[in-house]
């Protein structure tokens, strides 16, 4: 698959969910700066699509830590589901590990007592907009990782990349803060276009930041 250019961004997408015009079509009314990110951009549908490219692009270093990931994300549950890789210049997005994590959420929805109502059919309708709701958001998230890094933001000290928890950085939580205020104000558009619902990004920033998801599914239990 060839680089597509969106915008300035270069976009190489093996999603099976989100395509380059709703992509694009999101882009289109983020505010300039956006529109000035020329990352390269990666969506990776599986493990194994990612590790490839690690093993093409002789980057033995994230192979590892991308086999590493799989087996932490197993037993702890805690996702990586984007990152930006600042000396690249590269947003990598995974949306196998969004579908796993979904696979959590689904466990939970059917503890409840309305979960027996949500079929298979009815599951697999939310889950693929949530997946394409959760990767947007993911993207813009790490494309303010790049307005930081061309503002000269993105410092990292040795100390804090080894006792610091990142998701506590002053990087990570300015991040949040961006993100947040552009779906305080085009959430409604980015749903439009994506054509998702029941699901809502919100941040919590008391105690450390919180980034997570309300989920909600309409059902028929006549």
């Amino acid at each position: 698959m060839k680089l597509v250019k969106i915008g300035k961004l270069a976009v190489k997408n093996y999603s099976t969910t989100i395509s380059n015009k709703e992509i694009y079509e999101c882009i289109k009314i983020l505010p300039v700066e956006y529109k000035k990110v020329n990352s390269r951009v990666f969506i990776h549908e599986n493990r194994k699509s990612y590790l490839c490219f690690c093993i093409r692009h002789l980057r033995f270093i994230d192979f590892y830590i991308g086999i590493e990931d799989g087996v932490i994300e197993k037993f702890k549950r805690v996702f990586k589901l984007a990152v930006y890789k600042k000396y690249k210049n590269e947003i990598h997005l995974f949306e196998y590990k969004i579908n796993t994590f979904l696979l959590l959420v689904k466990k939970e929805i059917k503890k409840t007592e309305e979960g027996k109502y949500v079929t298979q059919d009815v599951w697999e309708k939310y889950r693929y907009v949530w997946v394409k709701y959760i990767i947007m958001y993911n993207l813009i998230h790490e494309m303010n990782h790049d307005i930081q890094n061309r503002r000269k933001e993105l410092n990292f000290k040795l100390y804090d990349l080894v006792f610091s928890k990142w998701e506590n950085s002053n990087h990570e939580i300015d991040s949040a803060k961006r993100s947040e205020r552009i779906y305080e104000k085009y959430g409604d558009k980015f749903n439009k276009i994506l054509k998702t619902e029941g699901i809502e990004v919100y941040h919590k920033f008391e105690n450390g930041l919180d980034i997570g998801y309300k989920y909600n599914i309409d059902i028929d239990s006549d």
